[in-house]
């Protein structure tokens, strides 16, 4: 389930306006709004990325005036937070990740659990600093 959902969010952001390839990776941008949170990437399943393919991926985001920033589950690409870390890049939030594809709380685990859904794995947000 943890890859089903990882490739959902990965299907999501390649039907954005704006979306890139670079390496291991899809971006996700938004031309008019500079949110993190619409304009992100997303490893490959499996991504076990090179200095030179971070290097890349943080140049795109600069290229487009955006805060270099990943959001996906780490048990889909286990071998990219080493790399993201070594060019500089924070782990900013590791939050529970449910089936529905929210984080969860203890009250929204409680709700999803009455539901049917359940948490499927960690999320990871990670990024250059501001």
């Amino acid at each position: 389930m943890l890859h089903d959902v990882q490739n959902h969010a990965r299907s999501r952001a390649l039907r954005a306006g704006q979306h890139a390839r670079s390496g291991p990776f899809v971006l996700r941008f938004d031309p008019r709004w500079a949110s993190p949170y619409v304009n992100y990437a997303i490893p490959d399943d499996g991504a076990a990325p090179t200095a030179a393919e971070v290097d890349a991926l943080v140049q795109a985001f600069r290229e487009r005036d955006r805060r270099p920033r990943l959001e996906y589950l780490p048990g889909c690409a286990r071998q990219a937070e080493p790399a993201l870390l070594a060019a500089g890049l924070l782990a900013a939030a590791r939050v529970q990740h449910t089936g529905y594809g929210e984080p969860g709380d203890p009250d929204i685990q409680r709700i999803y659990a009455g539901t049917g859904y359940r948490v499927v794995g960690e999320k990871l947000n990670i990024s250059l600093p501001e």
